[in-house]
């Protein structure tokens, strides 16, 4: 398997720039709520957007924010694919170009609104993984990785098929068959998505 550098070096930037949701990709394989928030942090850093803290109503346990954007993003080219469809999603919610925190808790609350805006949202990762996948971080991609679960989803429904209109001795045969020809094909094409040397390397550079 490809190794790191083993040797850390401490780094006050981001290495090579990396932004939060490619970098808890990265590192978790996966990207999270927290990437999000990490991301409009980032963009404020960057100049995209500005965020206010609102006091506290009295229903409201937490603290309420604003999120107001301050640059055109729909066509700029510094920013990542995932990135303008996150402001987009953000900023759906009313014709204002500023994200509420309590709107996703108001009462007032246009519903069709909010499901759209849960769908946005869970649209983003595949957007980021589509991204990652452009680099050369990983030995096997997300794509690849995705197609190993659909091969693995279509073996255990043509077992399941088997099972009702077989015998309980060719489906003894059949599915050891289906078995032994998935296991050879993840052995021999691997399909979950593994880091590169330089996959493994940015990690560690990104971890410090």
């Amino acid at each position: 398997l490809p190794k790191g550098r083993g040797t850390i070096i401490p780094q006050y930037e981001p290495p090579r720039g990396l932004r939060p949701a490619l970098a808890e990709l990265l590192i978790k394989e996966n990207v999270s709520s927290t990437a999000w928030s990490a991301t409009v942090v980032d963009l404020a850093v960057r100049g995209y957007v500005e965020i206010e803290e609102k006091e506290k109503s009295w229903f409201l346990s937490q603290a309420a924010y604003e999120v107001k954007g301050k640059r055109d993003y729909a066509s700029d080219p510094a920013l990542e694919v995932y990135e303008q469809s996150f402001l987009k999603t953000l900023f759906s919610l009313n014709d204002e170009n500023v994200f509420r925190t309590k709107d996703l808790t108001s009462m007032h609350f246009n519903t069709a609104k909010y499901v759209q805006f849960g769908e946005d949202m869970q649209k983003l990762p595949q957007l980021v993984k589509d991204r990652a996948g452009q680099e050369t971080w990983y030995e096997v991609n997300f794509k690849r990785e995705k197609k190993g679960y659909m091969i693995g989803v279509l073996i255990i429904i043509a077992a399941v098929i088997l099972f009702f209109f077989s015998s309980f001795a060719q489906v003894l045969a059949l599915s050891a068959s289906l078995a032994i020809a998935y296991a050879v094909i993840h052995f021999l094409a691997p399909s979950e998505a593994r880091l590169s040397q330089e996959g493994r390397e940015l990690r560690e550079e990104w971890l410090g």
